[in-house]
């Protein structure tokens, strides 16, 4: 059943003929009675009574009838409503300047701008990258005018108190954890947990933008001479795949970023040592005294959007 089937039909009714209808349609005659008469072998009862004077509804025909009409009215709301959005979005104009923590990952940067252009493209977005220390501070002070960052869990009541001194809203976005990627071909990668003994001579790649506590906690577990830091997260991805090395990275951002790329979530497996790993949180953040105009406030919501319904995964395994 097609929504332009019920049209069709609601147009010989208030018509009363299908000559009639056809033509308000601008449809042959015969294409418009096939339609018809192919609703009402899908529904199983006949919705019109022809005769010589023209056609009329049956009982049934008119119940049909008064729902279709409430529903062509309900999708021209609809419709409307679409067309009314997309006016919206188009007449937004802005220079809005995030901070981003290199932490946060090039990659899921990429991703969360990308549906921000799409649905504002006359809103121009300025990225500033710097360190998960510096961004609150570089909103506090206005140099941004909202931040995409991470914090340790263990952090956050910290924050929260700097943010409520400072006038900063914090709203998470989603949880994750420092864990240890390695390749699903890697022998360590049939292992639901790691302990030292394991990993003793296996370098360790961790990411120069990353965070540095999360990276300094696994770090005691291994060779300190054989260590690795990178400044590229592909880079980091690509050679835990290769099982050249084991990567510091974030379970549920890196699952969620393969798997968008095509590449599938399970080209590595992320694991504990010794039980642990380190929890943090995604948050963004806006300053509470400064204007909060329309173009912040929707895109701050649909940077919400994106974590919860494109970037989001079931817990860990």
């Amino acid at each position: 059943m097609q929504l332009k089937q019920l049209a069709y039909f609601a147009a010989v009714v208030e018509h009363g003929s299908f000559t009639r209808a056809a033509t308000s349609l601008y449809l042959a005659q015969s294409s418009l009675s096939q339609s018809v008469q192919a609703l009402e072998q899908e529904l199983g009862f006949v919705l019109l009574k022809r005769g010589r004077s023209g056609v009329a509804p049956t009982e049934m025909g008119r119940l049909v009838y008064r729902d279709v009409k409430g529903l062509l009215a309900s999708m021209e709301e609809l419709t409307q409503s679409w067309k009314a959005a997309y006016q919206t979005q188009l007449s937004l104009h802005a220079s809005l300047r995030i901070g981003v923590v290199p932490g946060a990952h090039p990659i899921l940067m990429h991703l969360v701008l990308d549906d921000l252009r799409e649905t504002y493209p006359n809103i121009r977005f300025r990225v500033l990258e710097a360190r998960d220390t510096v961004l609150p501070a570089m909103l506090a002070a206005g140099q941004a005018d909202l931040i995409l960052c991470d914090v340790l869990q263990d952090k956050w009541a910290e924050l929260e108190a700097y943010a409520q001194a400072q006038k900063l809203e914090l709203t998470v976005l989603r949880e994750d954890a420092y864990k240890i990627a390695v390749g699903a071909a890697c022998p360590l990668a049939a292992k639901d947990d790691l302990c030292a003994q394991d990993v003793r001579g296996i370098p360790l790649a961790c990411y120069s933008g990353g965070d540095a506590a999360a990276e300094r906690f696994f770090a005691r577990f291994f060779d300190p001479a054989i260590s690795v830091e990178y400044t590229s997260i592909e880079k980091m991805i690509q050679i835990a795949k290769d099982g050249q090395c084991v990567s510091v990275l974030p379970e549920l951002t890196i699952q969620n970023t393969l798997a968008l790329s095509g590449a599938g979530r399970d080209a590595l497996r992320f694991l504990t040592v010794e039980g642990f790993c380190v929890p943090f949180v995604h948050f963004a953040a806006v300053r509470l005294d400064a204007e909060q105009t329309t173009e912040l406030a929707l895109v701050l919501q649909k940077i919400q959007q994106v974590f919860r319904e494109e970037l989001t995964l079931s817990s860990a395994r």
